[in-house]
């Protein structure tokens, strides 16, 4: 699986927590089952989170990692804008 793959190569190690933002679909499916055979935890945020509450998320969750895509740039920019410090990540 590639992304499993990709996701080990950016750092991401047995344990580490990755977050999944994705709208339900094939993509989401995908990417909880490579988070899982990357041997992280995954934690699935629900696509409908509002910036804020996603940057309080990516921010205190401890999380090494985060799987979006493009189709939600408006919600997770400004999130990611808003963190001054992602301590645990290393993509």
């Amino acid at each position: 699986m590639a992304l499993a793959g990709a996701l080990v190569r950016s750092g991401v190690e047995r344990g580490d927590r990755v977050l999944v933002f994705l709208e339900n679909g094939p993509e989401a499916v995908v990417a909880f089952w490579a988070v899982l055979k990357a041997n992280a935890i995954v934690s699935v945020i629900n696509p409908q989170t509002k910036a804020d509450k996603l940057a309080y998320l990516l921010r205190d969750s401890g999380a090494a990692g985060l799987v979006t895509n493009a189709t939600l740039a408006p919600i997770f920019l400004p999130a990611v804008a808003r963190i001054t410090s992602w301590p645990n990540l290393r993509i």
